[in-house]
C-alpha cells in the first residue's frame, strides 16, 4: 500500500529539481518482490525456467549493462514484522471477497509450470506459495544467470545474502555472513550502502522514499540515494483525466522517473525550517535549537504517516492537502510533542493529542470549533473539548461517526512512532511486542490495532 500517493504530487508542485535524468553511481538495488507481484504468465508459458528468465533474468541483465553491481531482493516472510499481518489479512479478505479459491499450504509441491494467469493472480495472495516460488527464483538466478558483461557483481538477498562476482574467467560466490535476517525487501537496501556506496533503489513502493530520506539524513548525507519509481503526475480534473485515459497508450501511463532523495530532502527541509523560524519569531512554543536534518526527516515521516500506511490507520477526515497547507503550524507543534535522540523518535501521545491533533481538527472544522481569542493554533481545552463541540454541532451523522476517539488517536500515534523507528534499523529486525506498547495486540490469534 505504501503512503498516500498525493504526497509526491504536493512536493513537486513548486519544484521538480529533485527529479534527475541520469545517475553516475554504479549500484542498483531491485525490489524484486514488486517484480514478482507485477508478474504475469503468458498463454504459451511452458516452464518455470521460461517464466523466470523473462520476468527476472532479462531485467537484471538490462540493469547489468548500466551498473556494475545489481542487488536483487525479496521479502523473507519468516522475518516480516508480525504487525504487517493486519494489512495482509485485509488483502486476503479482499481476495476472498473476489472469489479467490486458490489453496496452497506448507508441504505442497509446485506444479510443473506456472499456473494460468487467472489462477496466478490468486496464487500471489498466498504467502506459502510465494515463498516456494521465491526460493525457486533465487536458486535459479544464483545458479544460471550470466551477466551481459564480466567484472560485475550480483547480490541475491532472500533468506540470506549471497554475493556473486563474475570474473573474466569464472565466478566466485560468498555468503555475506554479517547480513542479519530481515523481512521486508524495501528496508534492506540501507545495509548495502556501506559496501557499495551511492545506489539507485528500483522500487515503486512509496515507503522507500521515506525510508531513504531517514537513512540519508541519519548518515549526514554521506552517500547519494536515488529512487526509480512511477512518474508523479499532477492532479487533473476528472473530465481531463478521463479524456487522457481514453486517448493515451497504456505504456505512457507507467513512465518512470528518478528521484534524488538528497535533493528532495534539501527542498522539504528548507520549507520545514522556515516554519520553525517563523514560530521562533512569533514566540510560539518550540525548541530553542533548530532540529537536526535527521529529526526533520522523522518529523516529515510523522506528518506523512498521519495519512496512513501499512502499519497504521489514517487520521479520519484529515487529508494530505490539509496537513501540508498547515505545515507552518504543524512542524512547530510536532517539535513540542516529540523528541529525537540517538536515532530514536519518541512521541508524547497526550501532548500530541491535546495539542497537535486537537488543533488540526479545530482548523479543519473552524465553523464548529471555537478557537481561543487570539485565533491561533493553541486551543483552550483539549481534544475532548474539540470532540464535544464537533459531536454537538450540525455536522452530518456520518462525519460524526468517522471522528476519532482519544483511544484510537493514541493507537495511531504509537503505530507511527514504531514505524519510524523500524525504518531506522539498517541491518536486523525490529522488536514487535503485542502488549499494546506500540498500539498492537493479539485478539483471537490475530494481530489487531489496540
Amino acid at each position: 500500500m505504501g503512503f498516500d500517493s498525493q504526497w509526491p504530487k504536493i512536493w513537486s508542485e513548486n519544484s521538480s529539481s529533485f527529479v534527475v535524468e541520469r545517475v553516475t553511481c554504479k549500484t542498483v538495488f531491485i525490489d524484486a518482490q514488486i517484480q514478482l507481484m507485477k508478474s504475469f504468465v503468458k498463454e504459451d508459458e511452458e516452464s518455470w525456467r521460461s517464466f523466470i528468465q523473462r520476468t527476472f533474468f532479462a531485467p537484471i541483465a538490462e540493469f547489468h549493462r548500466r551498473y556494475d553491481t545489481v542487488i536483487v531482493c525479496f521479502d523473507n516472510y519468516q522475518n516480516v514484522p508480525i504487525f504487517k499481518s493486519i494489512e495482509q489479512s485485509k488483502r486476503i479478505s479482499t481476495a476472498a471477497a473476489s472469489t479467490n479459491t486458490f489453496k496452497f499450504k506448507a508441504g505442497d509441491t509446485l506444479p510443473s509450470r506456472p499456473y494460468e494467469q487467472r489462477i496466478w493472480v490468486q496464487a500471489l495472495q498466498n504467502r506459502t506459495f510465494k515463498s516456494n516460488i521465491i526460493s525457486l527464483i533465487t536458486s535459479m538466478i544464483a545458479a544460471d544467470y550470466v551477466p551481459p558483461r564480466r567484472a560485475t557483481t550480483l547480490v541475491v538477498d532472500f533468506v540470506n545474502s549471497t554475493r556473486i562476482d563474475y570474473h573474466t574467467q569464472g565466478k566466485t560466490r560468498v555468503i555475506l555472513e554479517h547480513m542479519k535476517p530481515m523481512g521486508e525487501s524495501d528496508v534492506k537496501f540501507m545495509r548495502y550502502v556501506s559496501l557499495f556506496g551511492d545506489l539507485v533503489v528500483d522500487s515503486i513502493d512509496s515507503d522507500v522514499l521515506l525510508i531513504a530520506a531517514l537513512f540519508v539524513t541519519r548518515n549526514s548525507s554521506k552517500n547519494n540515494i536515488y529512487v526509480r519509481r512511477y512518474k508523479t503526475r499532477p492532479a487533473l480534473p476528472a473530465s481531463l483525466k478521463r479524456k487522457l485515459s481514453e486517448s493515451e497508450p497504456e505504456k505512457k501511463r507507467f513512465e518512470y522517473e528518478i528521484i534524488h532523495v538528497n535533493l528532495l530532502m534539501n527542498l522539504l527541509h528548507t520549507r520545514m525550517l522556515k516554519a520553525v523560524e517563523a514560530a521562533a519569531v512569533l514566540a510560539l512554543p518550540t525548541v530553542l535549537d533548530p532540529p537536526s536534518p535527521a529529526y526533520l526527516s522523522a518529523i516529515l515521516s510523522f506528518i506523512v504517516l498521519l495519512c496512513g500506511c501499512d502499519y497504521s490507520k489514517k487520521l479520519p477526515r484529515i487529508g494530505v492537502k490539509t496537513l501540508w497547507d498547515n505545515v507552518d503550524i504543524i512542524v512547530p507543534a510536532i517539535l513540542t510533542c516529540t523528541s529525537y535522540s540517538n536515532n530514536v523518535f519518541v512521541v508524547d501521545t497526550k501532548v500530541s493529542i491535546d495539542g497537535l491533533i486537537a488543533s488540526l481538527y479545530a482548523r479543519t472544522y473552524t465553523r464548529h470549533v471555537r478557537l481561543n481569542s487570539a485565533g491561533g493554533s493553541a486551543l483552550q481545552g483539549s481534544m475532548d473539548t474539540v470532540l464535544e463541540m464537533l459531536h454537538s454541532s450540525s455536522l452530518s451523522e456520518k462525519t460524526k461517526q468517522d471522528l476519532p476517539t482519544r483511544v484510537s488517536l493514541c493507537t495511531t500515534l504509537r503505530n507511527i512512532e514504531w514505524v519510524i523507528n523500524y525504518w531506522a534499523i539498517e541491518n536486523g529486525d525490529p522488536a514487535c511486542p503485542v502488549d499494546g506498547t506500540h498500539g498492537f495486540r493479539i485478539v483471537d490469534e490475530k494481530v489487531v490495532f489496540t
